[in-house]
């Protein structure tokens, strides 16, 4: 899988996949225990079933278990889950050590694979990575929208003018991120701010759609070009999910060290489905995954709800016996 490492905030050594590949993303069940590492499925097979590991590694080729979260290790990760308890009472965290990635294996399709990964009893959700899209419009190359009509009152604008007159109205003081595929940020109405790459890869593709963003919200008020919604922000970063959604996860976790509460992250991202093609195969390979499949269907399909009864049941025993010995070891001491 191609990937680069690449220093971020708050960490000192992150995972970029660069390049789109068929692969899925799997959510464990929140009450499956195992170390949040790549490769955890030997630990997770091991405690929850390795007849069904095993009926999945009879596709095509080797399959792992693949962090979704790299960014930041898994104790940074708990501090950011902390520091939002302690702000928001009420927030209830998920399991952010459940997310892992697959690569598709050669000859499936990644919303098949997915499916067939699902059926495992301790998997809450699996599902295709997509490849983010830019939109199909690009008023950047529309000579009408340098008259900015959104900067005036409504109902043509959102009355920018208005709040540039208020204190803090033109963006001062304020931090900003924006996490989609490319900009080009020496372009004259931005380079005024210093912004810098904190994730990922500019992807050329993109960099129409990132530039215009960002001119709309903070081009620098010089005389030259444009003007922005709040041309006078404090700082101005970007983070890209260089043409993965698998690297959206990462890309937002790797800038929330440069932002505080009130500051802005904006997400610009979509996709389409299906998200990825099939990949070569032979006859032969495809007879054999259609018929592999059509049985660990049926064999699931039997099976699955006598399996989830007996997977939950072992999973209690296992806290009910290291319950017990917790409980014989005080009453050693």
């Amino acid at each position: 899988m191609p990937s680069a490492n690449v220093v971020g905030a708050g960490t000192s050594r992150q995972t970029v996949r660069l390049h789109f590949r068929p692969r899925i993303v799997v959510k464990f069940r929140d009450w499956v225990e195992a170390p949040y590492q790549d490769g955890a499925e030997k630990v997770i097979a091991e405690k929850y079933g390795k007849a069904d590991w095993a009926n999945f590694e009879k596709v095509p080729g080797k399959i792992s278990l693949v962090r979704l979260y790299t960014a930041a290790p898994p104790a940074e990760l708990r501090d950011l889950v902390n520091k939002g308890r302690q702000v928001d009472r009420s927030y209830k965290p998920g399991n952010f050590f459940s997310w892992y990635t697959i690569d598709t294996p050669e000859g499936l399709r990644s919303q098949q694979f997915a499916e067939m990964v699902s059926r495992w009893e301790i998997v809450e959700t699996a599902y295709p990575d997509g490849v983010p899209v830019d939109p199909l419009v690009n008023s950047a190359d529309d000579p009408l929208c340098t008259l900015q009509g959104y900067l005036d009152a409504a109902p043509g604008g959102i009355n920018a003018r208005f709040a540039w007159t208020i204190p803090g109205g033109d963006g001062a003081g304020q931090n900003v991120v924006d996490m989609e595929g490319g900009w080009t940020l020496n372009h004259e109405d931005l380079v005024a701010h210093g912004g810098s790459l904190l994730f990922g890869s500019i992807l050329d593709s993109s960099r129409h759609h990132g530039t215009a963003v960002l001119g709309e919200i903070c081009a620098t008020d010089n005389t030259v070009g444009c003007v922005g919604i709040a041309p006078h922000i404090a700082s101005l970063h970007v983070s890209s999910h260089s043409g993965s959604f698998s690297n959206v996860s990462d890309a937002i976790l790797a800038v929330l060290g440069t932002l505080t509460f009130g500051d802005v992250l904006l997400l610009e991202m979509q996709t389409v489905s299906p998200p990825a093609p099939l990949r070569s195969a032979s006859r032969t390979d495809r007879r054999h995954l259609r018929d592999h499949s059509a049985r660990e269907c049926a064999w699931h399909h039997r099976g699955r709800g006598r399996r989830q009864r007996n997977a939950e049941s072992r999973h209690r025993d296992q806290r009910r016996g290291a319950s017990g010995a917790q409980s014989g070891e005080r009453g050693l001491s």
